[in-house]
């Protein structure tokens, strides 16, 4: 082997082997990784995103259900109304009826 070929495979060899510097600087990068991994919410296992989802969920059928009942609320409301407005018209219609037969009596 020549010097050259000699240099050159030490040179080759040390490139592979990583200075204590940069495996220090690599553990840092995964650790601030792994924090802002945990502060974005990203490391959840499929479980807890599921049980995150539910509760989402739960929330927004809550929401659904006061809607509803609001809703029918009015409805029961508006209902009320119209039956109180056809007693009415029934009631005047039979006023109406009892003064044409006060009438012709």
């Amino acid at each position: 082997m020549s010097s050259q070929e000699n240099i050159r495979s030490i040179e080759e060899h040390l490139q592979v082997i990583p200075s204590e510097f940069e495996i220090i600087n690599l553990k840092t990068d995964y650790k601030n990784l792994c924090l802002s991994i945990r502060t974005a919410g990203l490391g959840k296992t499929s479980k807890q995103w599921d049980f995150l989802e539910s509760q989402n969920g739960k929330v927004g059928l809550r929401a659904q259900v006061a809607e509803l009942e609001r809703s029918l609320r009015q409805y029961r409301s508006r209902n009320s109304v119209m039956v109180l407005k056809v007693s009415l018209n029934k009631i005047e219609e039979l006023k109406r009826k009892i003064e044409e037969l006060e009438t012709a009596l």
